[in-house]
């Protein structure tokens, strides 16, 4: 039954991005960035938010709570260390010889 609330149209993979990735500035002060993904449920759209400690309380993060559906994609957020979106998401792909 739950998947009744998954489905419907969803907006173009791009807009939905740059739309979220707005949304998340009045979100959070922290740093974060979007993917889209998929799991064993299908695509989703993951908000990787970087966090000080990872004890610190989640509501000291968000200043406005995301919606579990946006613009027709499922989003799920991910805590992650200092550091992780620029050094592991976002790093640069090396050739392997």
């Amino acid at each position: 039954m739950a998947n009744i609330y998954w489905t419907g149209p969803k907006a173009p993979e791009q807009e939905a991005i740059k739309a979220l990735m707005t949304e998340l500035v009045e979100c959070t002060d922290n740093t974060f960035t979007v993917r889209k993904e998929s799991d064993d449920s299908g695509n989703h759209l993951g908000v990787y938010v970087e966090k000080n400690n990872p004890n610190e309380n989640v509501g000291f993060i968000w200043k406005k709570i995301l919606p579990p559906k946006f613009m027709g994609w499922r989003v799920i957020i991910m805590f992650c260390p200092i550091g992780y979106i620029k050094g592991v998401l976002n790093a640069p792909t090396r050739e392997w010889y």
